[in-house]
Parts: C-alpha cells; sequence; structure tokens
C-alpha cells in the first residue's frame, strides 16, 4: 500500500447533479471517475491520469477528477508533474466551499516534493565543473528563494491539515511535515511532530487489531487490515528512525536511546542503528551499554552486504571500545534529577 492510499480512499465519487451531458455521456464520466479512482489505489498512476483527463473533457468542472488527477500526477514525480500537480491542487482549493483536507494535503505534498526538487538543483549546481563561480552564484541566488517559497508554502498547508478535526492525524501530513522541518534544521519541531506520527500509527494499528480479532471479520477484510498493518509498521519504523536522527541532532540521548529500544523490540536495528545507539550511550556516560552497542556495530557491519560503506565507523568504533576498556575518555555519568531519578543510571 503507498502512504497515500488511507487518504485516497475517502476519496468518494461525486456526481455532478448539474449538467448538459446525455445519460450517454454521464455513463461514461462515471466510468471515468471510477476507473481513475481504482487505478490511483492500485498504484497505475499514468492510467488513473489517462482517466481523468478522458473525463475532463466530458466535464470540465468536476472536482472529483481534478483531485485524483492531482494525486496522480504527483505519484508520478517527474518535475513538470509535479508542478502540473501545485497548479491542480491551487485551482482545487481556489474553488473550494468549504474545507477539503485532501486539496490540501495534495497541495502541501506537492510543494515539499517542488522544493526537493529546487534542493537538488541548488546542489548539482554547486558541483557542477563546467559553471563558473557567477553562474553559480547566479542560479543558486534564484533557485534558493523559490525553494523557501515552495517549503513555506508546503508547511502552510501540512498545518492547515493537522490543524482540522477531520484530519488531524493524517499519516502523510505528519510524516510529510516532520520530513520538512528535519530537512530545514528545525529538529525540535520536527521532534514533535514525529511523536504525534508515531502515536497515529499505533493507534490505526490497534484499531486494525481490534477489527482483527473478532470472528465475524470477513476474510477478505481480514487480509485486507494484514496487508495495512504491515504497511503502517514500515512508517512506524521509519518515523522512529528519523525521530532517533532529529533527537540526536538536539543532543536528547535519553530520547535516541529509548526510540531504539522499540526499533529493536521490533526487530529492526540496522548497523547504523546500533553505532548511534553506542553514541548515545556514550555521551550518557553509559559505559558498559556504550561498549556493548559498539560491539553489536562491529558484529552487524561485519555481515552487512553494504560492508565497505561502515570502513570509517567500524575504525572508529574499535578505537573507542578500546578508549572505554581501558578508561580513556570515559564520560561521567550524569547525575540524575527527579524527572529520571527512577531510570536505572550506569556509572564507568
Amino acid at each position: 500500500m503507498n502512504r497515500f492510499q488511507t487518504t485516497l480512499a475517502l476519496c468518494a465519487a461525486f456526481l455532478c447533479g448539474c449538467n448538459s451531458l446525455t445519460p450517454e455521456d454521464q455513463a461514461r464520466l462515471d466510468s471515468f471517475k471510477y476507473n481513475s479512482k481504482r487505478f490511483l489505489e492500485e498504484g497505475r498512476f499514468a492510467r488513473a491520469e489517462d482517466q481523468c483527463r478522458k473525463g475532463l473533457e466530458l466535464d470540465p468542472e468536476d472536482t472529483s477528477l481534478h483531485q485524483v488527477l492531482g494525486f496522480a500526477l504527483l505519484q508520478q514525480g517527474q518535475n513538470k508533474q509535479i508542478e502540473e500537480s501545485i497548479r491542480v491542487f491551487e485551482r482545487s482549493v481556489d474553488q473550494e466551499d468549504e474545507f477539503d483536507f485532501r486539496n490540501h494535503l495534495g497541495l502541501g505534498t506537492a510543494r515539499f516534493q517542488y522544493g526537493r526538487v529546487l534542493e537538488d538543483a541548488i546542489r548539482k549546481t554547486g558541483s557542477d565543473e563546467a559553471l563558473s563561480v557567477e553562474e553559480k552564484e547566479q542560479r543558486v541566488a534564484a533557485y534558493t528563494p523559490a525553494r523557501d517559497e515552495a517549503y513555506q508554502g508546503a508547511e502552510t498547508e501540512l498545518r492547515a491539515v493537522l490543524a482540522n478535526p477531520r484530519s488531524k492525524d493524517d499519516l502523510t501530513a505528519q510524516s510529510t511535515l516532520s520530513n520538512l522541518l528535519a530537512i530545514q534544521g528545525r529538529y525540535e519541531d520536527s521532534a514533535a511532530v514525529l511523536r504525534a506520527l508515531t502515536a497515529s500509527i499505533a493507534g490505526s494499528i490497534r484499531v486494525r487489531n481490534e477489527s482483527m480479532s473478532k470472528d465475524t471479520l470477513p476474510p477478505e477484510r481480514r487480509a485486507l487490515y494484514d496487508r495495512e498493518i504491515e504497511a503502517l509498521k514500515g512508517q512506524q519504523l521509519s518515523a522512529l528512525t528519523l525521530l532517533a536522527t532529529v533527537a540526536a541532532k538536539s543532543k536528547r540521548w535519553e530520547e535516541v536511546v529509548s526510540v531504539y529500544a522499540q526499533v529493536e523490540s521490533a526487530g529492526a536495528m540496522t548497523p547504523a542503528d546500533w553505532s548511534n545507539r553506542a553514541r548515545a550511550y556514550d555521551e550518557l556516560g553509559a559505559t558498559q551499554a556504550a561498549i556493548a552497542d559498539y560491539e553489536r556495530f562491529l558484529r552487524a557491519a561485519a555481515v552487512a552486504t553494504d560492508f565497505t560503506r561502515h570502513g570509517d565507523a567500524i575504525t572508529a568504533a574499535m578505537r573507542r571500545i578500546d578508549e572505554l576498556k581501558s578508561g580513556k575518555g570515559k564520560k561521567p555519568a550524569p547525575s540524575p534529577t527527579p524527572s529520571d531519578a527512577a531510570k536505572p543510571t550506569e556509572t564507568p
């Protein structure tokens, strides 16, 4: 299941009650609308786009087709398609009679993706040896404000989605916003959104598990919930990994350890995760825990398919283990505060 599926499933067909279509054309329009949503949910985005465009030839004002077209373009991910999806969603927002979080979610996500395109253009410009220093400066000067405007517009729309009672726990909005804030170096803000996201995902998993426990649940629905739970668990791991990263950026080492405990309980620790948690323990002065995780990192890296990318980290971990075991460079364990006095504290 792609990450838009839950939101897109809410895109119920809007039948145009006031138009001059013949019964035959109305039937064709309804077919295009039904197929566009089906293809979108199946991940057949080009087919969904095609059905939308054919439907819009019959009724250029159909709000449902514009909405699905925006998501279909966005999911295909090419630069021109992202730009067109922004225009489609802007039109949908402008023509709203009342707030429709799906339009704002699409617009916020599209603007975020466009900002990423400009971010990549800035990076490539800086490394383009065919350009003079002046040319690089001119291009970066043009790209940067456009990127910042795209990011600001994305944040505005995503926060509007999360401020709406109907969509306050939308997983796509929370995930996209947390990534946007992390990219901008706003780690505390990103962490706050990620904590809400992990809680939302946990709630979604719990609801499906409760439904799965019912004997009357049809087999096809049970299979659907199984797939959705697996997809949600994948989202949960991604969110936890990012939360550990932004917590480390803010030097909240206790939270880093706590987050990785959840990743470990899911059996999903990677070599980088062991290394990152080892550093957190090291910063906290929990020497034995740090040594144990550095050693787990070395074992995991030794069997990793991308072993070579861990070369420098392996050397650093081996050196740090020797230092800690010999008593060199140990950091004193922090004194317990009233808020963490009940937590076990390891001394060197």
